[in-house]
């Protein structure tokens, strides 16, 4: 698997072993596909009313035995690049390629919730086992996902989460229902300092470290998702579905933010 030759500045846990810093549990990409405004009313912004910039995001989690997850996947059909007014386009899978990855070399895709921007292409990942909330999975937000998930059942690729469920070593994804009614996070398990991919349960990390959830209008139960931005670890880090990353890690290119 031919990665990039910056990915050894892989995502580090921060812990000391013997004297020495110990080997990192994952490396960490967000994936920018696109990017807009999208209105202010429908995010955790402390705005009002007008617009707000953000990423339309997907992360590739890369584990230390090579196993590779993603945590959503994007979409590629252009009317709804249109519809959106997104700029700067680009799949998924292309933003794959650039890193040396073929779809078929990814083992599992987590959705964390089934709205388009963030399952429509799980069909193009001819390999992975792919994680939804039972909810969804039967009834996905996103209706032309149904037939895709019928197609992954045939195949035992389809795995429903209930309340909680380990996707791979260090990773656990657990069902809040705030944002849709199947909406998962994901997170990092036995590291000093929690990752928490909160798909749109949280669109901007800052707001939510301030106790800012989701308006109504973006939420299928305000008080799950309350109840969510409340629960946060105070040492955690977000990653949200929608965050423009400015720290913590760097741009190696236009589309791929390698965490520290």
């Amino acid at each position: 698997m031919r990665f990039c030759a910056l990915a050894f500045l892989a995502f580090v846990a921060g812990c000391l072993t013997s004297g020495t810093k110990a080997e990192p549990p994952f490396q960490v990409y967000a994936l920018k596909y696109a990017e807009s405004e999208y209105p202010a009313n429908l995010v955790n912004s402390r705005k009002a009313a007008g617009k707000v910039y953000m990423h339309w995001l997907a992360y590739l989690i890369k584990s230390r035995d090579g196993a590779l997850t993603l945590v959503d996947c994007g979409f590629s059909d252009p009317a709804l690049v249109k519809r959106f007014r997104l700029r700067n386009f680009k799949p998924i899978v292309e933003i794959l390629h650039d890193l040396g990855i073929a779809p078929r070399e990814v083992q599992r895709i987590v959705l964390t919730h089934t709205h388009f921007d963030h399952a429509l292409d799980v069909d193009l990942f001819s390999a992975a086992g792919v994680y939804v909330h039972e909810s969804e999975a039967v009834n996905p937000e996103e209706q032309s996902l149904a037939a895709k998930f019928a197609a992954l059942s045939g195949q035992n690729r389809l795995h429903r989460v209930g309340h909680r469920i380990q996707v791979a070593e260090g990773l656990e994804a657990v069902h809040i229902g705030g944002h849709t009614r199947g909406s998962l996070i994901v997170r990092t398990t036995g590291l000093a300092k929690q990752l928490i991919f909160t798909g749109d349960e949280c669109y901007f990390a800052a707001e939510c470290v301030a106790g800012v959830a989701l308006p109504s209008a973006a939420a299928f139960d305000r008080a799950k998702n309350q109840a969510f931005v409340r629960s946060l670890p105070a040492d955690s880090t977000l990653l949200t579905g929608h965050e423009p990353h400015r720290s913590g890690g760097r741009w190696i290119t236009a589309e791929i933010f390698l965490l520290d």
